[in-house]
């Protein structure tokens, strides 16, 4: 059975933020998570899949993130919100059956339960305009 989208995204979140901290962890990291969320290891290995295809397009999501981000740097936004911004600019991007407007509030949920309420306001914003700003001048997927 497949793993409900809410938990692939919490999952696929927390193994980018690992890889903020380390690499080759891999091995060590499926058996963790498998316990602590008590998912399959086939579902950690869907989540991780999703992790490597942001994590290779990393410096283009950042370029977006830079952009759009008025008040801060990027060296400057903490890694979790960084992170959960670069998952929905992933499905923005690349998963098109997921409607931008669900990918965003996803994505100030997953703010709000793993950064802050200030933060949730923060990357809603961010969001939100490289959705309007970039849908505008072309189809977000594909």
């Amino acid at each position: 059975m497949a793993l409900p989208r809410k938990k692939l995204r919490e999952i696929a979140l927390q193994i980018l933020f690992c890889h903020d901290f380390a690499s080759g962890f891999e091995e060590e990291l499926i058996p963790f998570l498998m316990k602590e969320l008590s998912v399959t290891k086939k579902g950690v290995k869907e989540a991780s899949q999703i992790a490597l295809a942001i994590f290779e397009r990393r410096a283009q999501f950042d370029a977006f993130i830079e952009k759009y981000s008025l008040e801060y740097g990027l060296e400057r936004i903490p890694k979790m919100e960084k992170n959960i911004m670069r998952l929905a600019l992933f499905e923005l991007f690349e998963v098109p059956e997921i409607p931008p407007k669900s990918t965003i509030s996803e994505a100030v949920r997953l703010t709000r339960k793993f950064a802050t309420r200030d933060s949730a306001r923060f990357v809603n914003a961010v969001l939100d305009a490289i959705y309007k700003d970039e849908s505008a001048s072309a189809p977000l997927c594909c």
